[in-house]
C-alpha cells in the first residue's frame, strides 16, 4: 500500500506549482480588496490649492475686530479674481480655493453681518481654517506602498490624488465540475436513489470568496465521455476544481480522465481526514484539483489547498492565520491521519471558546451547519479536556 502524502507536504507542493501574480491595470472601482503590485503615487498635490476648511470669510489678520466690506463670494468648484485686501473680505464656502491675499478664514458663526459689511472677531490666528496647497502631500508622494490591500478608504485616497487605475494581480477564473449520477439540483424533486447536490454551490461560493474573477459551474455524469466533455468546456479556466470521482470505486474516473486529457499528476491521496483521496495536477500554469465527493472532504480540500493557491496568485499570504481557543467540552480523538474537524469558535471576554458541534462524518452537513472554524489534530490518540487550548483556523473570513 502506497504511503499517503503528509498534509503539509501536499500544501507545499500546491504552492510550489501555483503561479505568481499576473499583473494588470484595473479601474479603482473594480479593485476593492486587491493587492497593489506598485505604489500609488500622488499625481497632484493634496490639496491642489489653498483650501478653505470652513464656511465663512477669507480675511486679513490685521482686520481682526474691525468691520470690513464683503464684495464677492467664492463657492466650492469656482474661483474669484477678487483679492482680499486690507478692509475687505471674501465670502467663501468649505472646499473653495482661497482667493489671493487670504491670511485666514473666519467662520460664519463668528462674524456679525450688516448688509455688505461684516464685523470680524477680535482675535484671528494666521492660517486658521486654511489648508495650504500640498499640506497633505506633494505630487509624487507615495500614498499607498506596494503590497497594500486596497480598502474602500484606499480607493478614495487614490482617486483624491489623481489616480484612476492601479496595478494589481489579475483575478483567476475557476471552473467547478460536480460529478455523479445521483445528484439532483437543490430544490428539485428527488428520485428514489438521488440526493440534492450541495458541493457545486459551496465550491462556487468559496471560489468567489477567495477572489475568483469568474466561476463556471458544470456537471458531469459518471462516464468518461461526460467527464471529457466537462473538462474540455473548462479549458479556459485558470483553476479547475472537480468534486467526486477521485477515490477507488468503479466510477471514480477523474484521475484517469485528467491524465488522459493532458494534466500531469502531482499527487493523489493525502493522509488527512476528511479528504484523503484529493488529486492535484498541473497543465502549464493551470491547476486542477480533484476533491472528494463527500461535502466536508470537498470543503476541507478547497479551504486548505485551492484557496491557498488562489491567494498566492492574488498576491496575498497563502496561509490562513492560526488562532487559539479553549475547548468547551472534553474531546477524545484517535486515528492514523491528520484530523481536520469543523467546530464553532465564539469570542468572549476571556478569549475564544470552541464548541465541537455534532459530527456525523464527512457527509454530515447538518451537525456542522453553524461551523466557522477548523481544528487540527495530528495522527494518534488525543484525550483533551474542557478548557484545554487548541489551535484553529477561521472559515470564510469569519
Amino acid at each position: 500500500m502506497a504511503t499517503l502524502l503528509d498534509p503539509d507536504r501536499a500544501l507545499e507542493l500546491v504552492l510550489e506549482r501555483s503561479p505568481v501574480p499576473v499583473p494588470e491595470r484595473r479601474p479603482l472601482g473594480r479593485a476593492l480588496g486587491a493587492v497593489l503590485l506598485e505604489p500609488v503615487r500622488a499625481v497632484v498635490a493634496q490639496p491642489p490649492f489653498d483650501k478653505s476648511m470652513m464656511d465663512g470669510f477669507a480675511v486679513r489678520v490685521a482686520d481682526a475686530g474691525h468691520a470690513v466690506r464683503c464684495g464677492a463670494i467664492v463657492a466650492a468648484g469656482s474661483t474669484t479674481d477678487t483679492k482680499v485686501e486690507a478692509g475687505t473680505a471674501v465670502e467663501i464656502m468649505t472646499g473653495a480655493p482661497c482667493p489671493a491675499g487670504t491670511e485666514a478664514v473666519v467662520e460664519v458663526e463668528d462674524v456679525v453681518r450688516d448688509g455688505d459689511r461684516v464685523t470680524l472677531p477680535s482675535r484671528i490666528e494666521p492660517g486658521q481654517h486654511v489648508q495650504p496647497r500640498g499640506r497633505l502631500c506633494a505630487a509624487g508622494h507615495v500614498v499607498l506602498p506596494a503590497g497594500s490591500v486596497l480598502t474602500s478608504v484606499g480607493i478614495a485616497s487614490a482617486a483624491a490624488v489623481g489616480v484612476a487605475e492601479v496595478f494589481v494581480p489579475s483575478a483567476p477564473t475557476v471552473a467547478v465540475v460536480t460529478t455523479g449520477d445521483e445528484l439532483a439540483a437543490a430544490g428539485a424533486p428527488l428520485g428514489p436513489a438521488q440526493i440534492h447536490e450541495s458541493n457545486g454551490v459551496m465550491l462556487e461560493a468559496l471560489a468567489r470568496l477567495a477572489g475568483a474573477a469568474e466561476v463556471l459551474r458544470l456537471h458531469a455524469a459518471d462516464t468518461e465521455g461526460s467527464l471529457r466533455e466537462a473538462i474540455a468546456r473548462a479549458s479556459d479556466a485558470d483553476v479547475v476544481v472537480l468534486s467526486g470521482g477521485v477515490s477507488m470505486g468503479r466510477h471514480d474516473l477523474v484521475p484517469k480522465v485528467l491524465e488522459a486529457t493532458g494534466w500531469t499528476r502531482v499527487f493523489h491521496k493525502v493522509a488527512q481526514k476528511p479528504g484523503k483521496p484529493i488529486f492535484f495536477g498541473v497543465d502549464g500554469a493551470r491547476l486542477v484539483f480533484g476533491l472528494p465527493g463527500t461535502p466536508l472532504g470537498s470543503h476541507v480540500g478547497f479551504h486548505r489547498y485551492v484557496a491557498a493557491a488562489l491567494r498566492k496568485r492574488l498576491g496575498r499570504d497563502p496561509m490562513c492565520p492560526t488562532h487559539h481557543g479553549r475547548l468547551a467540552a472534553d474531546w477524545t480523538s484517535s486515528g492514523s491521519r491528520t484530523l481536520f474537524r469543523l467546530a464553532r469558535a465564539v469570542r468572549g471576554a476571556q478569549g475564544w471558546v470552541i464548541d465541537l458541534l455534532e459530527w456525523g462524518g464527512s457527509s454530515d452537513l447538518v451537525g456542522p451547519a453553524r461551523a466557522n472554524c477548523y481544528l487540527r489534530l495530528p495522527p494518534g490518540t488525543h484525550r483533551l479536556q474542557a478548557g484545554d487550548s487548541i489551535p484553529f483556523e477561521l472559515l470564510d473570513g469569519a
